[in-house]
């Protein structure tokens, strides 16, 4: 049975291990890629800046500015630390949070309150975009967690009924035939049984370009919003995420022909 929503406390504590996760990631990137310059790492890689109060904006800011003199400040402060630590990434983990835990604590409140990632969600816990990127009768979609603190994956008949949205709204408003996404959720068994067998068939190689988004990092969320503990430990443990991001497709009568089978 699932626990109760999550409190201020819950959701601070997940913004700092989150946070502390990224930075021994970054230093971890950082060292495999030493050509690549920390800024564009600590900046493309992870997400800190969403979770500070530089960012004036929602969850999902318009634009991150990176020439605010606090931001300038801060990412000083890191730079130095892995100037400081460039051998050692659990000690520079702990300089860094040190300098960007303030700046946390200081957006927890509405960063609890926000409720933005969910904007725009027209199918329950799914979302439907059309990007014009050589596919007219495909839609991509996004996911999220409407129910938290319950799973998605909780009641089987959830996430079906809102693919069958998805597939009509999405049909009706852009002639969509086909659908596709790129998640980390690729990787995970229960995301797959909803998928018709060509999905698998079609899934594209592992995308390890690592980007700062959910697509990446939303795995280390559990259902209630905290941080993942188990998944956390095994990216430490491996230098790898658990379950990394992937790519595939399919026509939306493959789906539908899929979708009524799990009812029989």
């Amino acid at each position: 049975m699932s626990e109760g929503p999550k409190t201020l406390d819950e959701h601070r504590e997940y913004l700092h291990d989150a946070a502390k996760l990224q930075l021994w990631y970054a230093h971890h990137w950082k060292a495999q890629h030493p050509d690549e310059s920390f800024v564009d790492v600590f900046r493309n890689r992870i997400d800190i800046y969403r979770k500070t109060d530089i960012n004036s904006e929602n969850l999902n800011p318009k634009a991150t500015k990176w020439d605010d003199p606090r931001w300038q400040e801060l990412e000083k402060e890191i730079l130095s630390a892995h100037d400081f630590f460039d051998d050692d990434s659990e000690a520079f983990e702990m300089a860094a949070f040190d300098v960007v835990k303030p700046h946390i604590d200081a957006r927890c409140q509405r960063d609890f309150e926000d409720r933005s990632a969910l904007k725009g969600y027209q199918c329950g816990s799914l979302k439907y975009d059309f990007y014009d990127d050589g596919f007219p009768q495909r839609i991509f979609v996004h996911i999220a967690n409407a129910l938290a603190p319950k799973s998605i994956f909780e009641d089987p008949s959830y996430l079906p009924k809102c693919f069958e949205e998805v597939m009509e709204k999405g049909g009706k408003e852009h002639d969509a035939t086909e659908m596709y996404t790129s998640t980390w959720l690729n990787s995970h068994p229960a995301w797959l049984k909803l998928f018709p067998s060509v999905w698998q068939d079609r899934m594209e190689p592992a995308e390890k370009d690592v980007q700062w988004h959910f697509g990446y990092w939303g795995q280390f969320i559990n259902a209630r919003g905290t941080f993942n503990h188990k998944l956390g430990a095994k990216m430490r443990a491996t230098g790898e995420f658990p379950y990394w991001p992937r790519r595939s497709w399919c026509t939306f009568e493959e789906m539908r022909e899929h979708l009524d089978s799990l009812n029989k």
